[in-house]
């Protein structure tokens, strides 16, 4: 395999594992505040 194929395979690998891993981390904004609100509202009790 030449070289050029190696660090093309890599670029790939990389992108396509940033891609991914993105949409999987992201989550819906309004589901965020929720889990914000239920938090501060345990905080508050203890």
């Amino acid at each position: 395999m030449s070289n050029g194929k190696v660090v093309l395979g890599l670029i790939a690998g990389f992108a396509a594992g940033t891609l991914l891993g993105t949409l999987f981390a992201l989550s819906k904004p309004s589901k965020d505040k929720k889990k914000d609100s239920d938090k501060d509202k345990k905080i508050k009790i203890e």
